[in-house]
């Protein structure tokens, strides 16, 4: 029986082929993580595009070869939520009101595909292809925007953003009481802390 697992952390790895070795019959196949890379832009205007364009090896880890293959059905994928924000809390000075954003944008798929999954007003799942003769699985997804406001992107466990500069000194316009503040949703989008110092997975950027 084959079995395919993305995106797993190398110690992870190593204490699930340990686990594997007692076990013939099964095939597991260890993917690297997504790479995103975001078009450079922390102001956009009405109309503007925002590039999300995805990129990873084709080439995956073989459990029951113990050696690097390349597949060409892979599913790589990278899934993140996108909210606006709203305002610091009145009720409490370290928590920052975010909403669903994703009706704020038209979707463009250049290359790949994407979809809404759980809460489909703020999370999105963008499907990376591997074109013909390629070596590389890539995805290439435009926000069109259609309404001024502060958005965050935060992308999910198994993508990360090449960007260095993430545009973080957008939070200043939110003060808060907390150097991580939490990001608490008005609606059904994912609320979590945000490490303003040490975040890897955020991207902010503007429509004016």
């Amino acid at each position: 029986m084959k079995k395919r697992i993305s995106l797993v952390p190398l110690a992870a790895l190593t204490l699930l082929l340990m686990a594997f070795q007692c076990d013939d019959d099964k095939q597991t196949l260890f993917g690297n993580e997504l790479k995103a890379q975001f078009s450079d832009a922390s102001n956009l205007g009405v109309s503007d595009t925002l590039w999300i364009t995805g990129r990873v090896s084709a080439n995956v880890y073989d459990s029951e070869l113990r050696d690097s293959v390349f597949d060409p059905n892979f599913d790589f994928a990278s899934q993140f939520s996108l909210s606006e924000l709203i305002q610091v809390s009145t009720n409490r000075t370290n928590e920052i009101e975010i909403g669903d954003a994703l009706d704020q944008f038209v979707i463009v798929n250049r290359a790949g595909t994407s979809n809404p999954f759980g809460c489909a007003g703020s999370e999105l799942t963008m499907n990376a292809d591997l074109p013909q003769d390629a070596s590389f699985y890539t995805y290439e997804i435009g926000l069109v925007a259609q309404n001024p406001g502060d958005y965050i992107l935060h992308f999910y466990s198994g993508t990360q953003i090449s960007n260095t500069n993430r545009n973080l000194s957008l939070l200043g316009d939110y003060p808060t009481g907390a150097s991580n503040p939490s990001l608490t949703c008005r609606n059904c989008c994912n609320g979590f802390s945000l490490d303003v110092q040490a975040t890897q997975d955020d991207f902010l950027f503007s429509v004016e």
